[in-house]
């Protein structure tokens, strides 16, 4: 079987194999740390890819109704936008996340 664990952005694969009437215990490492951001009079903030598509744009990966997000995310750079009352980007910066660490940072 393939087992798939998430937690919030995080994501891992990992295979077992069940046997009738055992008990399979497997570990799974996240390879995962945590986005910390606050925006100080957010309306909402978007987590997206770190790295561009050819055309220019990011993979937006989820959206926040709040001024501050503290998720799991797999280890990597991941572009954060933090808007205002009227849609208009009030910060955004790149972050990067390190397995078992915490990335923190204040927008704008």
């Amino acid at each position: 079987y393939d087992v798939v664990v998430k937690l919030h952005l995080a994501e891992a694969k990992a295979k077992a194999n069940v046997v009738a009437g055992k008990e399979t215990t497997i570990s799974v490492n996240l390879n995962a740390g945590y986005i910390a951001a606050k925006a100080p009079g957010a309306k909402r903030i978007d987590v997206e890819s770190g790295k561009k598509a050819l055309d220019g744009t990011r993979k937006r990966l989820t959206t926040e109704y709040n001024e501050e997000i503290n998720l799991a995310a797999n280890a990597g750079v991941y572009h954060i936008i933090a808007y205002g009352s009227d849609d208009e980007v009030i910060g955004e910066k790149d972050v990067t996340v390190e397995a078992g660490q915490r990335a923190e940072i204040t927008l704008p």
